[in-house]
C-alpha cells in the first residue's frame, strides 16, 4: 500500500478511473430508472414492482456503487492535496459516509416502497426517501463538497477553478436544500441540479488522469498551501529525532521538542549519558525513547529509523546533530583523524538524510530536516582541516537536498545550522572516539595546554549557550528559512571569503576578524 501512494502515477490514474466510473454507473441507476406513478395506490405499486423487479434491483446495485468509486476518488484527492490527516481530511470523511448511509436508505426504503413489507407502508418508504434528499442536499454535499474546494485552491493537484466550483456548489447545495426544507417533496428543477455535480466529478477524474504523469515527475505529492504554516507552528504531539541528543546543542533541541509537547528520540554514542537525558526528560513530563547510535554507521542510522517508526509510526522533525571534532593542519591530521571526524560529520549527516528523507516523503505529511554545520563550514580556514572540510561539506549536502526537494514540490523542508561560539563539551569528544581510530598519546606539552585552556576560555567567554541556539532552529523552521546563523556578526567572517572567491582573489586567513569578533585582541 505504501509503495502504492508512494508511486503517483499509478494512485492518480487509479483514482480518476474510480471517478469517471462512478460518475457513470450513477449515470446509469438515473437514465435506466423506472418510477412508479406519483399517486400510484398500494396495489399498483406492488403490480409495478413486480413487473420490473430486475429493472429496479439493477438501478439499485448501480446507485448503491457509483457514490462508492466516487467517495474513493474524493478521498484520493484530499490524500493528494496533503490535507488527509487535518481537518479537511475529517470533512471529507464526513461527508462520504453521510452520503453513503443516504444513498443506502434511498435504496432500502425505494425497494420497500415496491416489494412492501405488511409492517411498511409504501408511502412510509416514499417519505424516508424525501427525507434523505433533504439530508444529501443540506447535509452531505456540502459536506463533501466544501472541504474539497479548500484543499483545492491550496494546492496544485488540481487546477484552482476546480476549487472554486466546488465551494459554490457547496454553497449552492446547502441553500437549496434549507429553502426548501419543508417542502415534502423536492420540486425536479432542484433534483435536477444533482445532475450538475456529476459533470464536476467526471470533469475532475479525468483531468486527475491527464495530470497523473505531470504529478508523478513531480517527485512529491502536490501537497497544500493550505494551513501549510500551521503544522511548523503546532509541534504538538509530533516526532522529532535528534542525533548527538545527550547533550550540547542536541540536548537542548531536546529539551525544547519535550517543551512543545513532541514526542522525542534521542540518539546518541554515549550510553550513560544519553540514558541520563532520557531519564530527566521523561520526568520533566516528556514521551521520550532513547537509542544508543553510532552515526558514521549505516547499520546504525537504519536501525535507528525502525526503531521510530516502530515506536512512533512516522518522523516529522530530523535534527542530523552529532558532530566531534580532532585534528590540525591537512598534513598533521592523522589518517585517525580524517577517518573519525568524517564518519561522524559528515557521513553521520549523509546516513540521516539516506535513511530519513524517504520515509518522510512516503508519508506525505510537513516534515523539516535540520543539518548542524557551523560558521567553520562558510568560512576560509579554520582551526582543524577536517573539521573545516566536513562542515563545508555539510553545508553543500544541505543545499543540495533543499534545492532537489524544492524541485519536487515536496512537503519536507531543510535547513543548515551554523553556529558560532556555543557553550558545549565539543572540545573534549575525544572520550567518543573509538579504539580502533584512537591515536599515540601524545604528551601534553605547555604550548598544548596553553591552546585547550585558550580555547576553553574563548567558549566561555563569548559562546552563547545551547538554548539559544534551539531557540534559534525552531525560530528558523517555523519561518522555512535555510540558513541559520546564531552569530550574525560573524556574516563578516563569512564575507571575507565570499568577496575574495568572487574577486578570484587568494583565500586570506580570518583569524584577525575572527579575534576582533571575539574581542581577544590582535591576532597574527
Amino acid at each position: 500500500m505504501n509503495q502504492l501512494l508512494s508511486s503517483k502515477r499509478p494512485f492518480c490514474t487509479l483514482s480518476g478511473v474510480s471517478g469517471v466510473v462512478g460518475v457513470v454507473l450513477l449515470a446509469l441507476s438515473f437514465a435506466t430508472a423506472i418510477a412508479p406513478p406519483a399517486d400510484a395506490k398500494y396495489a399498483e405499486l406492488v403490480k409495478f414492482g413486480q413487473e420490473h423487479y430486475r429493472s429496479i434491483l439493477w438501478g439499485a446495485w448501480l446507485q448503491a456503487v457509483g457514490p462508492v468509486l466516487i467517495v474513493v476518488f474524493a478521498l484520493a484527492l484530499v490524500h493528494l492535496a496533503g490535507a488527509a490527516v487535518r481537518l479537511a481530511g475529517w470533512m471529507t470523511l464526513f461527508g462520504a459516509t453521510v452520503l453513503m448511509t443516504v444513498s443506502l436508505i434511498e435504496i432500502t426504503f425505494y425497494i420497500t416502497a415496491l416489494f412492501p413489507d405488511p409492517t411498511v407502508t409504501p408511502l412510509m418508504s416514499l417519505r424516508v426517501i424525501y427525507a434523505v434528499q433533504h439530508l444529501y442536499f443540506v447535509v452531505a454535499a456540502p459536506a463533501l463538497f466544501l472541504p474539497l474546494g479548500i484543499v483545492l485552491i491550496g494546492s496544485r493537484v488540481l487546477p484552482r477553478v476546480f476549487g472554486y466550483l466546488a465551494l459554490l456548489l457547496a454553497a449552492t447545495f446547502a441553500g437549496l436544500g434549507v429553502a426548501f426544507m419543508l417542502t415534502l417533496i423536492l420540486p425536479t428543477r432542484v433534483t435536477a441540479f444533482a445532475g450538475v455535480q456529476a459533470l464536476w466529478w467526471l470533469a475532475a477524474a479525468i483531468t486527475l488522469i491527464i495530470r497523473a504523469e505531470k504529478i508523478s515527475d513531480s517527485g512529491g505529492f502536490i501537497c497544500s498551501t493550505w494551513g501549510r504554516k500551521t503544522f511548523m507552528k503546532e509541534f504538538q504531539g509530533k516526532v522529532a529525532v535528534i542525533t548527538g541528543a545527550a547533550s550540547g546543542i542536541g540536548r537542548a533541541l531536546a529539551e525544547r521538542c519535550v517543551a512543545e509537547g513532541m514526542n522525542v528520540v534521542l540518539a546518541d554514542i554515549e550510553g550513560a549519558t544519553l540514558e541520563k537525558a532520557e531519564s530527566e526528560l521523561t520526568r520533566g513530563g516528556g514521551t521520550v525513547l532513547s537509542v544508543r547510535t553510532d552515526v558514521s554507521r549505516r547499520s546504525r542510522v537504519e536501525a535507528l529509523a525502525c526503531k521510530t517508526v516502530d515506536a512512533f509510526g512516522q518522523v516529522h522533525l530530523l535534527f542530523n546533530n552529532a558532530g566531534v571534532a580532532a585534528g590540525g593542519a591537512p598534513w598533521e591530521a592523522t589518517w585517525n583523524d580524517w577517518e573519525w571526524v568524517l564518519g561522524v560529520d559528515l557521513w553521520g549527516v549523509i546516513h540521516g538524510v539516506k535513511v530519513f528523507t524517504p520515509i518522510m516523503l512516503a508519508q506525505n505529511t510537513e516534515c523539516h530536516i535540520v543539518n548542524t554545520s557551523s560558521a567553520a563550514g562558510l568560512m576560509a580556514g579554520g582551526f582543524s582541516a577536517p573539521y573545516t572540510v566536513v562542515k563545508h561539506g555539510v553545508v553543500a549536502l544541505s543545499e543540495s537536498l533543499y534545492l532537489a526537494l524544492q524541485q519536487r514540490n515536496s512537503a519536507v523542508k531543510v535547513s543548515v545550522l551554523c553556529p558560532g561560539p556555543v557553550r558545549t563539551d565539543i572540545g573534549n569528544t575525544e572520550r567518543h572516539r573509538p579504539e580502533e581510530l584512537r591515536n599515540e598519546p601524545v604528551p601534553m606539552t605547555p604550548e598544548r595546554e596553553a591552546r585547550r585552556a585558550a580555547f576553553t576560555a574563548v567558549m566561555e567567554k563569548t559562546g552563547i549557550p545551547p538554548a539559544r541556539v534551539a531557540d534559534a532552529v525552531f525560530d528558523a523552521i517555523q519561518k522555512e528559512q535555510f540558513y541559520i546563523f546564531t552569530h550574525p556578526e560573524w556574516i563578516e567572517v563569512i564575507q571575507l571569503r565570499t568577496d575574495r572567491l568572487l574577486r578570484m582573489e587568494n583565500p586570506e586567513s580570518p583569524a584577525a576578524t575572527v579575534a576582533k569578533l571575539l574581542h581577544l585582541g590582535e591576532v597574527q
